[in-house]
């Protein structure tokens, strides 16, 4: 059988128009199945990896294009305000990192904002260079949606709603519950809507402009996208796409009362006119008296949101423990920290990827019980624009924002001004959604998301696209050095790039050994997996614990204490404000003979977190074996008696020091009192539940029982 190269070649120009356009359709639409359980979080920086593979192939083609004079470079006066803001962006990241405490952490995350901003470039540039890229991108991001949709229909398949159909309230809870597992492959469902958010613009384009199966298709991408916001109830999506359509709402009234009288000499009637108007109010109105009267579960599920929404602190306060702060009362502590993070580094931050290791030093006092006791850990501020201010300072947010509304003001000029319907309304949908998007990068983390980058650039730079291109200047390469030299630059920072993301990626399989090994009490393997990276970029594992903290746990297990001293000590110089970290190296010292160094590494985790416990006990312990027993007593009582997770072995440590700290009272003691409280440990333990209930010394309540 002949093939006829010839018509292939011609089938292949007309649809992809390049190689380039083709690799990077096959990286979308195969992004959504990378995914592996080998690594703790299964796609972040699997696909992270994925995307290096990817440049680096990318970069070799362009570079090569351009060396053959195939590429030429375009640039209008809106782009090199936006890429000019980009590189000095990326440049704010390399100031940032100097002077950081951990800067392997600063080099990755640098490296990765790099990236990011080649991969911008290259998309705006090869759309440029080639006709038929806009139409392979967006068609290419159609169907990546829809292979994410169609994972998370097998998921929603297998759910169970058998608490939610035998619910009479909190039905927003139990469904939530049901559909917990319903998350593509995106990690959670949050990630998973706000992705689907994000891609309606694609396939509402595709929808208007593409051929009859095209408009099947992308119907039933677009239908799938908005029945899965609808379920899956995120908060932050259903902001964002009521955003997005109240945005839209005021374009469509821009065009009917602005433009399209500019361009056609014609404007609405007054029935018209009012009529465009009230429809959305009454609309609005309709629906809101639609959610208070009806009994429908799924409807009552909107309406326990929105209270959410509007009243966090009192609602469903009978599922969740009220003890403990709310997630909006944690985020707001979050963000509280994070912008006095900025105050004390307004300039350029504290660095790239230092953000998870700085933020625990302004205090974890106000949070639950397992972030203030060392247990959870935060990896992010969950609101980008806070991350970016806290790691790059005012400079790096500044840039940010320019480059963000730089694309809003071209989209919205191009919705006003473009003479093509299809760059119109493309425009439209990007600036539309693009603001309503907003919301979720407020109160969550989609840059950290490959997906979510890839949607995000994509619309940046078919936004620019948009710009008509006799207005876009054209800048050709005639010098071979430059042109070598370029296509190298390109070629070597993408290697090195893959080469941090693979070690990464290594990183993560080895902190996935890690817990297992701590889980299976193995701690042979736990050294081994901790200590594999040591001469990596990988330094701490998603949790923000440094691997060779964890390195020192399994060399402490195995007894041999001077080498976990050095482990933790390593451990403390790249992320100084953790707990475990800071209580561990305590011990260690402890342990090798220098208590009063260890006290000091104590007393820094009890000025993060003063209800500590473990540290508390661990304090209480060091000055009993000091004989300092009222400073004993001081920090053991901080402890409170009867809540059911103190430490272990807490009772027994509290009865010891409250009898040594009795013995001591014994001059101003009824000694046959005396004797008879130190024999009974119930009495013991009255006593200092008493002390701490009274907010009274325990000399005093003790004597007071006991004394003469």
């Amino acid at each position: 059988m002949l093939i006829n190269l010839p018509g292939m070649k011609q089938y292949f120009e007309k649809y992809f128009g390049s190689v380039a356009w083709l690799l990077l359709a096959l990286f979308l639409i195969t992004l959504p199945l990378i995914f592996t359980k080998k690594i703790l979080d299964p796609v972040l920086y699997s696909r992270y990896l994925y995307l290096g593979f990817f440049m680096v192939v990318l970069s070799l083609i362009v570079g090569i294009r351009i060396i053959r004079n195939r590429f030429v470079f375009f640039f209008s006066r809106t782009d090199k305000i936006i890429f000019g803001a980009l590189l000095l962006f990326v440049i704010v990241n390399i100031f940032s990192s100097i002077g950081v405490y951990n800067v392997k952490e600063a080099i990755f995350h640098t490296v990765r904002e790099g990236i990011l901003a080649l991969v911008f470039f290259l998309l705006y540039q090869l759309l440029r260079n080639t006709p038929q890229g806009k139409d392979v991108l967006i068609k290419s991001i159609v169907i990546m949606t829809f292979v994410f949709l169609t994972i998370a229909l097998i998921q929603l398949a297998g759910a169970d709603f058998t608490q939610f159909k035998a619910a009479t309230q909190h039905y927003g809870y139990y469904f939530r519950q049901a559909i917990s597992e319903v998350k593509s492959t995106l990690a959670n469902v949050n990630p998973f809507a706000s992705f689907l958010v994000l891609s309606l613009p694609f396939s509402v384009y595709s929808l208007l402009f593409y051929n009859k199966y095209w408009k099947v298709f992308a119907g039933i991408v677009t239908g799938l996208s908005l029945f899965f916001i609808f379920i899956l109830a995120s908060k932050a999506s259903w902001g964002a796409l009521a955003m997005a359509i109240l945005v839209l709402i005021v374009c469509l009234y821009v065009y009917l009362f602005v433009v399209m009288p500019r361009e056609t000499g014609q404007k609405l009637s007054l029935y018209g006119t009012v009529s465009v108007i009230l429809f959305p109010i009454i609309m609005g109105i309709a629906g809101l008296y639609f959610v208070q009267k009806t009994d429908i579960k799924v409807v009552k599920i909107i309406s326990e949101k929105v209270q959410q929404v509007l009243s966090p602190e009192k609602s469903l306060h009978s599922i969740y423990n009220t003890d403990n702060p709310t997630s909006a009362q944690t985020r707001t502590l979050v963000w509280a920290n994070t912008i006095q993070m900025a105050r004390d580094n307004p300039l350029f931050g504290v660095g790239p990827g230092q953000w998870r290791i700085v933020y625990a030093k302004y205090g974890v006092d106000g949070f639950e019980h397992d972030i203030r006791n060392g247990l959870k850990h935060f990896q992010r501020p969950h609101n980008d624009f806070l991350w970016i201010l806290g790691e790059t300072g005012f400079l790096g947010l500044i840039t940010y924002i320019i480059i963000y509304i730089g694309i809003l003001v071209t989209a919205f000029r191009m919705f006003y001004r473009s003479k093509s319907k299809k760059d119109r309304l493309l425009a439209l949908f990007s600036f539309a959604f693009l603001i309503g998007f907003m919301i979720n990068l407020f109160v969550s983390f989609p840059r950290e998301r490959v997906s979510h980058n890839m949607l995000f650039l994509s619309m940046f730079a078919l936004v620019l696209n948009t710009v008509p291109v006799d207005t876009v200047k054209k800048l050709t390469l005639n010098n071979v050095w430059v042109k070598w030299l370029i296509g190298l630059l390109l070629l070597c920072f993408t290697l090195v790039n893959l080469v941090l993301a693979w070690q990464v990626f290594h990183g993560e399989q080895a902190a996935r050994a890690v817990r297992y090994g701590t889980g299976k009490k193995n701690f042979q393997m736990v050294l081994r997996a901790a200590r594999s990276v040591q001469n990596t970029i990988y330094t701490m594992d998603p949790f923000t614990t440094p691997m060779s903290y964890h390195q020192g746990v399994a060399l402490s297990a195995l007894k041999q204490m001077d080498e976990a001293k050095e482990a933790f000590s390593q451990a403390y110089a790249i992320h100084p404000f953790h707990l475990q970290v800071l209580n561990n190296l305590g011990t260690s010292f402890d342990l090798t003979g220098n208590k009063r160094e260890a006290l000091e590494y104590y007393k820094k985790a009890l000025e993060i977190s003063p209800r500590y416990k473990e540290v508390l006990m661990n304090t209480a312990i060091v000055h009993y074996n000091l004989n300092e027993f009222e400073e004993s007593m001081e920090y053991i009582l901080r402890i409170p008696a009867e809540q059911k997770n103190n430490p272990e072995k807490f009772k027994e440590t509290m009865l010891t020091i409250s009898k040594r700290y009795a013995i001591s009272l014994s001059d101003s003691c009824d000694i046959p009192k005396l004797k008879d409280w130190i024999a009974d440990e119930n009495k013991i333990e009255a006593t200092f539940v008493k002390v701490q209930q009274a907010n009274s010394t325990f000399k005093e309540v003790l004597l007071a029982e006991v004394g003469k």
